[in-house]
């Protein structure tokens, strides 16, 4: 009767053993997926940083994009963005009255954007968005 309780026992912790060590070969062997944001590069982030800044402080360029709607096809705006734009990158801009505009990018490549909302006076109540989008060039 003692022999028939420890076999018992002992089938009990082979199976216990068993499945810690299927569980230990399995959590070893699956692949560890490390869910990261692709990071903007720093002459990308710092590039769109100093033309959104221009816009921003230079008045003319500034008036432009509130006030005019056909600013997007200003060749000041256009100027500024090209002698600005990081080696190998195109751009592509839009100025919006709200915050849902796109532009169309190709969708295999890594697009980053940045954007300031812009208004002329706290007077006007009609702010727009000046988005900036930067991919590799094609």
């Amino acid at each position: 009767m003692i022999f028939s309780n420890r076999s018992g026992y002992l089938r009990t912790l082979e199976a216990i053993i068993a499945a810690v060590l299927v569980l230990i070969f399995i959590f070893t062997l699956l692949p560890r997926r490390e869910i990261s944001s692709p990071e903007t590069p720093y002459v990308v982030q710092s590039s769109q940083e100093f033309i959104l800044n221009q816009i921003l402080v230079n008045d003319t360029l500034r008036g432009c994009v509130v006030s005019d709607p056909l600013c997007e096809n200003s060749d000041a705006m256009r100027q500024l963005i090209l002698d600005n734009l990081p080696p190998g990158y195109t751009y592509g801009f839009k100025i919006c009255d709200t915050t849902n505009c796109l532009i169309s990018t190709s969708p295999d490549k890594s697009v980053f954007v940045d954007d300031v909302l812009l208004s002329a006076d706290l007077a006007s109540q009609n702010p727009k968005v000046f988005r900036l989008w930067l991919w590799e060039g094609e």
